[in-house]
């Protein structure tokens, strides 16, 4: 089992993209995975703020991340994938 952080784009998208996150959330824990859903992390003040958690969240719990489509054009999941490759973590897309 895996613990498998989701990464995608949220800004610009309407909800933020939930539905996109949901979807992946159900679709790592049907193949018997923990999934990381940033959606689901406490509330922070800013952007920033929130970014910063969740690079620690990569670092520190993570066995994998899971890249939703769109991912490329997201400023926020290119940083969460640099922490990932930085720390040898696995890469995996995600529809």
């Amino acid at each position: 089992m895996k613990t498998i952080y989701i990464s995608g784009p949220m800004s610009g998208i309407e909800n933020l993209n939930r539905s996109a996150f949901e979807r992946a959330e159900k679709k790592i824990q049907a193949m018997g995975h923990i999934a990381l859903n940033p959606h689901r992390f406490p509330e922070l003040e800013t952007y920033e703020d929130y970014l910063l958690f969740d690079m620690e969240v990569i670092a520190m719990a993570a066995d994998a991340i899971a890249l939703l489509p769109g991912w490329e054009n997201s400023q926020g999941s290119k940083r969460e994938l640099a922490v990932a490759i930085q720390k040898g973590i696995e890469v995996m897309l995600i529809a």
